[in-house]
């Protein structure tokens, strides 16, 4: 892939604002310091008064060499024997260049959509027992909130496969 042909960061933030108007969910991300750790982010949550769970986003390569990404809530790890089974093959975490060279996110800031679709995603169930969650529309500069019938929603109109964890 040529560096013309790589996703950057301002792309998947047109794919995730598009995402968003396909699935009928504002729009509107906060803009702020770049978030590339938890702490920041509590601070910025703070600052807007966000109610929601921070998700977290992990980039993985399976054996066969096909990408997925983890999303769950802070404080939640990845079950690896679980993860496996859900995907169907072993995995190893993908390293900061592989992540920014396959969805042009900035490591620290992995985000659950605006990803190219070949991109699998794998759903913790605890996302979804969320009210309201909170993520990056993929600039670490920017944070959106959504209720937890917006992600469904965004969920349903993603041109990912999803995969429940």
């Amino acid at each position: 892939m040529s560096a013309a042909e790589q996703p950057t960061v301002t792309g998947v933030r047109e794919r995730v604002a598009d995402l968003f108007a396909e699935a009928g969910v504002d729009f509107s991300p906060h803009e702020h310091e770049p978030v590339l750790d938890y702490e920041t982010a509590a601070v910025v949550r703070e600052r807007f008064r966000l109610t929601g769970r921070e998700t977290k986003s992990l980039f993985l390569r399976g054996k066969s060499g096909r990408y997925a990404m983890f999303v769950s809530v802070e404080g939640q790890r990845l079950d690896t024997a679980r993860a496996r089974a859900a995907l169907g093959e072993k995995f190893s975490i993908a390293s900061g260049d592989e992540l920014r060279t396959v969805t042009g996110c900035v490591p620290g800031c992995a985000v659950p959509f605006g990803l190219p679709p070949q991109v699998t995603l794998l759903v913790d169930s605890a996302v979804e027992q969320e009210r309201r969650l909170i993520f990056s529309p993929g600039p670490p500069t920017e944070t959106i909130e959504v209720e937890a019938s917006d992600w469904a929603a965004l969920v349903s109109k993603t041109d990912n496969p999803v995969v429940r964890y």
